[in-house]
């Protein structure tokens, strides 16, 4: 069976698509099966809310969407192009089938079709291959770069050591600046943020109450957490 052909849906619509299946929209997806085939479905509400996010307006290159209505109308044109597809969801079962109505609502369901760029994957599958022949091969590999790769291994195990003593001497400040100072201290507060490499060490040491004012802060967007509790009852219902 051949491939769907997505060449000609409108970049906008595309660029919805790419978003949605990338981590930056946190759209929730579960496993399910149609027609004896593993798929990834999810609700509509899930995919609306995900367009309301913060993290889609990051990129000039997709549509402007400032509503729920807006991000409907959007999905629907998904649906329209072949990008996701309606199902029906048999509550507590992964068993999905097909629907014969093709529309978008925030209460139905869809499994995708594109499944975005497969260039990454082909690389990563090129690049695993690759290393493990490199590993098969090692006794004949020339002495010199023998000689490199394991120097090259050894540093990499004295980085993972001196990276999980920073984790300890970091956890070891916090609790002694907190039963000392009664005010805590983070070494690198964004270690474990999801952010960039160079991002998680900026700044070198923040406050532990500094995560509090951004918690408090965060939770004066009622407009976004009232979407994001209605979303989490729904899934809870659909499960």
């Amino acid at each position: 069976m051949s491939s769907p052909d997505f060449s000609k849906v409108p970049k906008d619509v595309m660029e919805i698509a790419k978003y949605l299946l990338s981590s930056d929209s946190k759209m929730k997806t579960r496993s399910g099966v149609l027609n004896g085939r593993r798929v990834e479905y999810f609700k509509g509400k899930a995919a609306t809310h995900a367009l309301m996010r913060k993290a889609y307006s990051k990129s000039k290159k997709r549509p402007t969407i400032d509503n729920r209505e807006k991000a409907a109308e959007y999905m629907k044109q998904l649906v329209e192009n072949g990008l996701i597809l309606r199902v029906n969801h048999t509550p507590h079962s992964k068993q999905c089938s097909f629907n014969q109505t093709q529309d978008f609502n925030d209460d139905f369901y869809f499994v995708w079709i594109y499944e975005g760029s497969q260039l990454k994957t082909l690389l990563l599958g090129f690049g695993i291959l690759l290393i493990v022949l490199a590993g098969v091969m090692f006794q004949v590999w020339p002495a010199n770069l023998r000689k490199g790769a394991y120097y090259i291994l050894v540093a990499l195990m004295w980085v993972m050591v001196a990276f999980f003593v920073m984790v300890i001497f970091r956890f070891i400040l916090y609790l002694v600046t907190l039963l000392v100072c009664k005010r805590s201290i983070w070494l690198f507060p964004n270690l474990f943020a999801d952010c960039g490499v160079i991002e998680s060490f900026q700044p070198t040491w923040g406050y532990g109450d500094e995560d509090e004012k951004k918690l408090a802060k965060d939770s004066s967007q009622e407009s976004l957490s009232s979407s994001e509790a209605e979303l989490k009852s729904d899934d809870v219902k659909s499960e």
